[in-house]
């Protein structure tokens, strides 16, 4: 499995595209797959999905790899200030118990 880039899978009218992310504790998973047409001829589309959930419609592929990656985007800004805030609180914790030296 391929990381920190798009991997394409499958053939025919059977493809995909993956995102993986990180690793450990903080992964990040985004599937656009190609659905196969109806046997009444409906047109295929094209499926995103974000860790398995969050899925929507788009008519290419490229609608849903911009729409993987800007979700991306946005929980890792959210992640990186919440996780910047945290180790700020753990530092002010820190220095609060640390004894003050007199001169």
């Amino acid at each position: 499995m391929a990381r920190n880039g798009w991997n394409r899978w499958g053939r025919g009218s059977c493809e995909g595209y993956s995102l993986h992310i990180g690793g450990g504790f903080v992964r990040f998973s985004g599937d656009v797959v190609r659905s196969v047409g109806t046997p009444d001829g409906q047109e295929h589309a094209w499926h995103s999905s974000i860790n398995g959930t969050c899925s929507q419609s788009h008519a290419t592929c490229e609608d849903g790899m911009r729409r993987v990656e800007f979700e991306l985007s946005v929980a890792a800004d959210g992640f990186v200030s919440m996780y910047a805030r945290y180790k700020a609180a753990c530092s002010q914790a820190i220095d609060e118990t640390q004894p003050s030296v007199s001169a």
